[in-house]
């Protein structure tokens, strides 16, 4: 069964950016990046094999990387942001908030 991790990197550079995205992306069912060094994933890695997996990337004495397993469905997932801009809050809506990936929720509007 696949859980949603949330990857949070500090200290990185584009290069490094663009490799953990690129992991991210080849290991994830479905995947958030709006944010430059958060990422939220969906996949059946532990953060224990994600941390493993990102830290060959990240620089000596400077990257860090904090990987938090979060919520199932049944543990009331919730989620807040605030933007000027959308940050993918459609993908949290539909992605996150939904239990199955076949069926939509309804629109609470």
């Amino acid at each position: 069964m696949s859980d949603f991790c949330i990857l949070v990197a500090e200290g990185i550079d584009e290069t490094q950016r663009a490799q953990i995205t690129a992991q991210v992306k080849a290991r994830s069912e479905t995947w958030w990046h709006h944010m430059s060094d958060v990422w939220i994933a969906r996949s059946d890695l532990l953060p224990l094999e994600w941390r493993d997996l990102i830290n060959p990337i990240l620089l000596p004495e400077q990257g860090q990387l904090l990987v938090l397993r979060l919520p199932s469905y049944q543990q009331r997932r919730a989620w807040a942001i605030s933007s000027r801009r959308a940050l993918g809050g459609d993908w949290l809506r539909y992605q996150y908030m939904r239990e199955s990936q076949e069926t939509p929720p309804a629109d609470p509007s």
